[in-house]
This record gives C-alpha cells, structure tokens and sequence, in this order.
C-alpha cells in the first residue's frame, strides 16, 4: 500500500492511493490555491518516502526532509 501523508498538516490521517495499471500510484485530494504543502509517502506502513520530482524539500522535525508542491 502507499498512502500520502502531511497534506493540509494532517500527520495522523493517511490518503490511501491507488494503483493504476501502469503500476504508479494517484489520489485526489481538494488542497487550498496559493500555499505550499509538504508531504511525504509511506509505503506498506513501514518505509518514508519523499516525492523526487517535488518542487522542493524542506527539513522535518526527525532529521530528515519532507516533498513541497507549491500550488
């Protein structure tokens, strides 16, 4: 499973992405205009996984880096 987690800095609520047959993974989400969001992915709940071709990464609080889309 991949969900996406930190959109509207929501840590704790998972959107559940689904598979396409090509093997890559898609979910909508409705996201304000105008602001940055960080986000990172979590594969079958155990592995953090940054976006690469995110139009940034900014540090967390754990060390590592979090994936940014600017809308």
């Amino acid at each position: 499973t991949v969900e996406i987690l930190g959109l509207n800095s929501d840590w704790k609520n998972a959107v559940v992405m689904s598979k396409k047959k090509d093997g890559s993974f898609t979910c909508d989400v409705s996201l304000p205009k105008n602001i940055q969001q960080e986000f990172k992915y979590l594969v079958n709940q155990t592995e953090w996984i940054n976006e690469p071709e995110a139009d940034a990464q900014l540090p967390d609080n754990f060390g590592g880096t979090n994936s940014v889309i600017i809308l």
